[in-house]
């Protein structure tokens, strides 16, 4: 039906009838948004996801939690993919996510279904861990219940402090926010200094750990 006959037919309605008209469609929006908004929010989240720039300890971390042990690992180039054995018994899915720039994308396509998120960080990688953070929080399918961990690593090293690298990722993905608006791309709440606890769009706690010493406690805390 063209444009000129379907102002025709309207016109021939009466004003009772265009009324009910819009009521029903009206409604048929609402009924197919509650439909799509039920469908997003029941997506199935089922992975906990291991993130981080490279050489922050994510592999050690699948591997303390497989195998009980830390081995010598080296950067890897595709994700490491393993049941652990958590509390009650209940088997976790981990994806240990390769962590170089090049390959983020693929460790993104994995987020929508993450229920957990461990971020690993140290005190090296400040500005790198802040670009993939922003990265991580405006993509579209981020669901609302996900929830992440950042858990600055290697707190063995001399002057390591858990409130310094992440008000360092603060003001990273502060200045990301001033060069990001253009593209349609913000996180935070404008007019408001972007804090990560406050103004991610997913719940964020932060911890600590010493993965080379099987010192995790905090993670395995927030994953129960």
């Amino acid at each position: 039906m063209d444009l000129t006959s379907l102002e025709r037919v309207l016109g021939d309605l009466s004003p009772q009838a265009l009324v009910v008209l819009l009521l029903v469609t009206l409604v048929t929006l609402f009924v197919l948004y509650r439909v799509l908004i039920r469908s997003s929010s029941s997506r199935r989240l089922d992975l906990v996801l291991l993130l981080g720039p490279c050489g922050t300890g994510k592999t050690s971390l699948f591997y303390l939690w497989k195998k009980g042990s830390v081995p010598e690992t080296v950067t890897s180039q595709t994700p490491n993919r393993g049941y652990v054995l958590k509390e009650r018994g209940v088997k976790e899915e981990i994806v240990d996510c390769p962590g170089h720039a090049r390959l983020r994308d693929s460790a993104h396509e994995l987020v929508p279904r993450a229920k957990k998120i461990v971020y690993l960080v140290d005190e090296s990688c400040v500005k790198e861990a802040a670009e993939s953070l922003f990265q991580i929080f405006v993509l579209p399918r981020l669901h609302s219940k996900t929830e992440m961990m950042i858990c600055v690593n290697k707190m063995d090293k001399k002057g390591s402090d858990v409130a310094t690298v992440v008000e360092g990722i603060n003001r990273e993905i502060r200045l990301l926010q001033k060069t990001k608006t253009d593209d349609g791309e913000y996180v935070g709440v404008e007019g408001e200094d972007f804090d990560i606890t406050l103004h991610a769009p997913i719940r964020v706690t932060t911890g600590k750990a010493c993965v080379k010493k099987g010192d995790v406690n905090e993670i395995d805390t927030f994953l129960q």
